[in-house]
């Protein structure tokens, strides 16, 4: 079939190609990708699972289904910071692939300095291994060196996403403080 011509998806072992929509208001800052049910089961995908979107960089995002409304469009919802993540504008085409992720949650909490270190390294050691980790920190220093990609929040909400190259020590400063700026 001429995926072109169609309103069907373009499906790749490297996952599938979906035009790029702006997220509803009350999915913003929350890094959802939603897309059709059909287009979850053409890249055998569940709710829940943790998604790659490559436009001109990389991002993750949790995959939801879409609102009624918005099924059948072959597009992925995303809001903005998850857009500017993903160096992918409205309209324009965004690579979604499901990735293989565990979840590091607070792993470093309460533990003694020698002990975090020492699972920091085994995390480091996995994700040379090839495995994905999304990591909850709440000290970022502890993820410097060890994460491609950094998400601040705010109250739940993205407030400040990027690739670790960019989250400058007074960009994460400012994202701690709350503020758009480090003083």
């Amino acid at each position: 079939m001429n995926h072109a011509a169609s309103n069907e998806p373009a499906v790749s072992a490297v996952g599938i190609k979906l035009k790029v929509a702006e997220a509803m208001t009350k999915d913003a800052g929350r890094a959802y990708a939603r897309i059709s049910p059909e287009d979850m089961v053409a890249m055998d995908a569940a709710i829940g699972d943790i998604v790659e979107i490559s436009g001109k960089r990389k991002t993750v995002c949790k995959l939801m289904p879409a609102h009624a409304e918005s099924r059948g469009k072959s597009s992925v919802q995303m809001d903005g910071v998850s857009r500017e993540s993903a160096g992918a504008g409205l309209g324009e085409l965004a690579s979604i692939r499901k990735v293989a992720c565990r979840i590091a949650d607070e792993v470093t909490l309460g533990l003694a300095p020698t002990i975090a270190q020492q699972v920091l390294a085994i995390l480091r050691e996995l994700r040379e291994d090839g495995l994905s980790i999304l990591m909850v920190e709440e000290k970022a220093v502890n993820v410097v060196g060890l994460a491609d990609f950094g998400a601040f929040l705010s109250l739940g909400i993205v407030s400040m996403a990027g690739p670790m190259s960019e989250l400058t020590e007074e960009v994460q400063a400012a994202a701690y403080l709350g503020s758009g700026q480090s003083s």
